[in-house]
């Protein structure tokens, strides 16, 4: 989220998934997606990988978006409307919460699995941290416990 810069999962965190994902799970692909405004971002992302994920930012509209969530087999992403969208179509989905309370703003759903390190500044509603450039209550969400959970979803 360009908007929301504390609803980031770290830059970080997020390689390290990716490259756990692709050791781990061989033949599984990574699909970036987001809007225009992240289009540099994904690219960044895709050029720290290899192999490299598919880059899907800014070339995906509102109208086809749900069938490209259809294909998943998991979604991973922060509190966003696309979050309840993958929800919407029964993909199981994986909320990195923040400063966001996600009881407040997700419907329950055995489709969702929400992760949120409550800390003492829970829930701020700041679009940027005021602790640290890093979103500190994201930093607590680690690529391990992430992978862990999707390593549990496919077992279903």
């Amino acid at each position: 989220s360009s908007r929301w810069q504390s609803k980031n999962w770290p830059f970080k965190n997020l390689i390290k998934l990716i490259e756990l994902i692709y050791k781990n799970l061989p033949g599984f692909e990574v699909i970036l997606f987001g809007d225009k405004d992240s289009s540099e971002y994904g690219a960044k992302i895709q050029g720290s990988l290899s192999p490299h994920p598919f880059n899907l930012c800014g070339k995906t509209t509102l109208k086809n978006l749900p069938e490209a969530l259809k294909r998943l087999k998991i979604f991973i992403t922060p509190d966003t409307a696309t979050l309840h969208l993958s929800c919407a179509l029964g993909i199981p989905t994986i909320g990195l919460f923040g400063p966001t309370d996600p009881y407040r703003h997700t419907v329950k759903s055995s489709d969702l699995h929400i992760f949120c390190e409550k800390l003492p500044c829970s829930f701020c509603y700041r679009p940027n941290c005021a602790l640290e450039d890093d979103n500190f209550c994201l930093v607590k969400i680690t690529p391990g416990q992430v992978f862990s959970r999707i390593r549990e979803i496919l077992k279903k």
